[in-house]
């Protein structure tokens, strides 16, 4: 999708008026139109229909998920609706008081990850590598066209990597 907008944007560069920027806008709606009918036939999670309380449809999602003409009863069905449960219930039972997350005083440090998580996202901004990647010795245009070249780059070297780790 990002290789898209680039090369989109790439295209309309020369483009004056309304269209060059209305144009990548809408036509992310294709995707959408696409997508949206078929969320009716995505189940809804188990782990967060018990978390709702609902068992039973828990259950019959875990078994639609096991494959066709699983029962309910299956041992597979119910050991995997067990160790979902149990997880809860352990979650539940080692949350730590709000206070306690918020004054770095949790086992997991939730909140310490949270900062260094934002930091370091706030640093690579704060550098200004974007500026630095997109206009430094270039026109508009080629780095438009380098962006979505790099990002096609990048993308068969993961396919290889993929295959040679199969």
């Amino acid at each position: 999708m990002f290789s898209l907008a680039n090369w989109i944007a790439y295209a309309l560069y020369n483009q004056d008026g309304p269209f060059q920027w209305r144009f990548p806008l809408a036509f992310q709606l294709v995707f959408f139109f696409m997508i949206a009918p078929l969320l009716v036939l995505v189940p809804e999670s188990p782990r967060w229909l018990l978390l709702a309380g609902r068992n039973e449809s828990a259950l019959e999602v875990l078994s639609r998920l096991a494959g066709k003409n699983i029962p309910m009863d299956d041992v597979t069905v119910v050991s995997e609706f067990r160790s979902i449960k149990s997880a809860i219930e352990l979650e539940r039972e080692d949350r730590p008081p709000i206070m306690d997350v918020l004054c770095f005083r949790d086992k997991a440090h939730n909140f310490r990850r949270l900062i260094l998580s934002c930091g370091t996202q706030f640093m690579q901004q704060f550098s200004g590598i974007n500026a630095l990647g997109s206009t430094l010795s270039f026109t508009s245009s080629w780095a438009l066209l380098i962006l979505g070249q790099d990002f096609i780059s990048l993308h068969s070297w993961r396919s290889m990597l993929a295959s040679v780790k199969k």
